[in-house]
């Protein structure tokens, strides 16, 4: 992510224990490659001169690289949306505060907690490695690639994602994206109990945290068909799905790409469904009405074995395969079969600001 300090660290005080300590570990995940720093560079000249006898040397190590790349990193300001401003407490300003996408936090913030990568945060490890894959996209069509995508995909466990989120900010300090599907079967659909939770353990106060419901109803929805058709089958079912429900691109986002839908189950839904499934629901009972096979089958138990009254869905490993082709293709390979949805593209830019990180520092003082 990109820490930016502001002009308040000419107030830097070497005789306190606690701001040097955050200084030193601020610098260190800068070394480390996990997080960006951005220091004026009338700022970074006064600090570098300031703390010279109170840091160690890897620290000042850090100050110089930081000035060696103060002009590269300062075009990131106009590009970076998700960011946090480091500052110095004092009598008019403490805690942590949010304004818009920009995180406000005291330098003492970082002095015991310590910083690693953020936290890249989704209902199971392939929601969250797809997420770092749309960022790793985003960045070669934006051409950022001097950066390194430092975040660390987490499992959040299904439903028990707000659980694992909630136990993240109790016990780490690093930022955190939390991302999860909507579950919804429409547009106006209810919010599920997985979104209202985690969006309740995301208005916590002194933490850097985010957390986004993908409008979509499950995380296949969000995958451009161009990339579907690389890992599965997908004709036959796309002729189903444009002949029998959709009626606009809404049908898309809320279908389930991986059971497929039935009349049974639209039947069972309530009016409200029911009633955006309208098209679908009419084309399956004529289906099931001029079944020639169905005709000659008896009892409801027999007749449920016909697939006529089902659209079938692409299977439950859609996206495993999605991820392993995404492993094994370059994002200048990948980028061409997502120009045409642009979908993916917030969550890919939002996954790339919080996990932005310099590329090759490392540079520690023997």
């Amino acid at each position: 992510m990109l820490l930016q300090f502001d002009s308040s660290i000419k107030n830097f005080d070497v005789n306190c224990v606690k701001q040097s300590r955050a200084l030193e570990t601020l610098l260190g995940a800068f070394q480390s490659n996990q997080h960006v720093i951005f220091i004026d560079l009338n700022d970074l000249r006064f600090l570098k001169e300031h703390v010279k006898e109170v840091v160690s040397a890897s620290s000042r190590v850090a100050l110089q690289s930081l000035m060696n790349r103060a002009v590269e990193y300062q075009s990131l300001l106009s590009v970076i949306e998700y960011k946090i401003i480091v500052y110095l407490a004092d009598a008019y300003r403490q805690g942590v505060n949010r304004q818009g996408n920009t995180w406000f936090v005291p330098l003492e913030y970082f002095a015991g907690s310590g910083i690693i990568q953020s936290a890249i945060l989704g209902e199971n490890d392939l929601d969250a490695e797809l997420f770092i894959h749309f960022a790793q996209i985003y960045q070669y069509r934006q051409r950022l690639n001097s950066f390194l995508l430092a975040g660390r995909p987490k499992s959040g466990g299904g439903s028990g994602t707000p659980r694992t989120l909630t136990n993240y900010l109790r016990h780490e300090y690093s930022p955190c994206l939390c991302v999860t599907d909507s579950d919804k079967l429409h547009p106006g659909y209810k919010q599920s109990s997985t979104s209202r939770n985690c969006r309740r353990a995301a208005q916590i106060k002194n933490r850097v945290v985010e957390y986004i419901s993908l409008e979509e109803r499950e995380i296949e929805n969000l995958l451009p068909v161009d990339l579907l058709k690389k890992v599965v089958s997908i004709d036959d079912f796309s002729r189903e799905f444009d002949n029998n429900v959709i009626e606009g691109d809404n049908f898309w986002k809320y279908i389930d790409l991986k059971e497929g839908v039935s009349l049974k189950w639209i039947e069972k839904r309530d009016p409200v469904t029911q009633q955006f499934w309208k098209k679908a629901k009419s084309s399956l009972s004529r289906r099931v009405k001029n079944c020639g096979f169905c005709k000659e089958l008896e009892g409801e138990a027999e007749k449920e074995k016909c697939h006529c009254s089902t659209i079938k869905g692409l299977g439950d490993q859609v996206l495993e395969r999605v991820v392993t082709y995404l492993n094994e293709n370059q994002p200048k390979f990948t980028s061409k079969l997502l120009q045409d949805d642009n979908r993916w593209e917030r969550l890919g830019k939002m996954v790339f600001d919080f996990s932005i990180a310099p590329r090759g520092e490392m540079l520690f003082a023997a």
